[in-house]
């Protein structure tokens, strides 16, 4: 899967700002799940210096589409983006100077790559299912491997 097109340099502000609205997003429900945590750990373990958000900004084009695909992907790491996820991702986008134009093409391409994986991943496991069963497998037990 390729979730993060370019490349871009966070410096640690930058990469701490990012942290920081993660954060704020994951609680938007009450609680931080599991998944939502791990993924924010992980991006936060591969910065060099932990700094403060401080004066960071999002200074060019490729900086704010990363901002955007990673507020979007943890949204999605539940499988669904909500509403209150929807309108928080939008309000942090407007507030660090990302349009909403922008924004909306990031969710639908993001969703599009996401769904369409989920899809894949079914069809195969669907496939391995059915493998598993012409090998002599009963379909109780093959549902088991899966669910």
């Amino acid at each position: 899967m390729k979730w993060l097109i370019e490349p871009v340099i966070l410096d640690s502000p930058v990469a701490a700002l990012i942290a920081e609205d993660l954060r704020q997003l994951a609680a938007i429900d009450g609680e931080l799940h599991e998944r939502e945590l791990a993924l924010i750990e992980a991006f936060e373990g591969g910065i060099a210096e932990p700094a403060a958000a401080g004066g960071a900004s999002l200074d060019s084009p490729a900086l704010r589409r990363t901002y955007v695909r990673s507020l979007v992907m943890l949204a999605l790491a539940d499988g669904d983006l909500r509403r209150e996820e929807h309108e928080l991702i939008l309000e942090l986008a407007d507030r660090r100077g990302v349009e909403r134009a922008e924004v909306d093409r990031i969710i639908e391409h993001l969703g599009l790559q996401f769904y369409g994986d989920l899809e894949a991943a079914r069809q195969f496991r669907d496939s391995l299912r059915q493998a598993a069963e012409d090998a002599g497998l009963r379909p109780e037990q093959t549902r088991e491997m899966w669910n």
